[in-house]
């Protein structure tokens, strides 16, 4: 699908994907790696640019990777990413969710989520930092 001319049936099925990703750009959209594939997609629906087939399928995974994680966790990221200054937590979380899901976060980003959730929320999260979902089973492109 690269190339700027793009058919109708291709820039349908980009659009298709665009709705499929919609809860990941919404909750990451300001985070660059989601927001930038978000503005590639959306040029490419317009036929102003072109997407290769490994952008498609990295966009297609991390929607599906997105999908499993627990709604409050995917609140924190989305309520999170609209401080001034999100913390580098959130991104380095994100990361490891959509490009390595057999990686834990470390001590510190678990701490510094659940930091953050207080301070956003004014409790304790009632859901495990860690997403505890088979992340690994959904294939990806790195």
């Amino acid at each position: 699908m690269s190339g700027v001319s793009s058919s109708t049936e291709e820039r349908v099925a980009l659009l298709a994907l665009l709705l499929e990703a919609s809860t990941l750009f919404d909750d990451l959209g300001w985070w660059e790696p989601v927001g930038g594939s978000r503005e590639a997609l959306l040029l490419a629906v317009r036929g102003e640019a072109g997407l290769s087939s490994s952008e498609i399928a990295r966009v297609r995974a991390w929607a599906a990777r997105w999908s499993l994680v627990g709604s409050g966790l995917r609140a924190l990221h989305r309520r999170g990413g609209t401080l001034s200054d999100p913390p580098e937590a959130l991104s380095r979380s994100a990361w490891r969710i959509l490009a390595f899901p057999e990686r834990v976060l470390s001590d510190l980003d678990r701490r510094t989520l659940r930091s953050l959730h207080r301070t956003l929320y004014g409790h304790d999260p009632a859901f495990e930092v860690e997403p505890l979902l088979p992340l690994a089973s959904v294939s990806a492109s790195r």
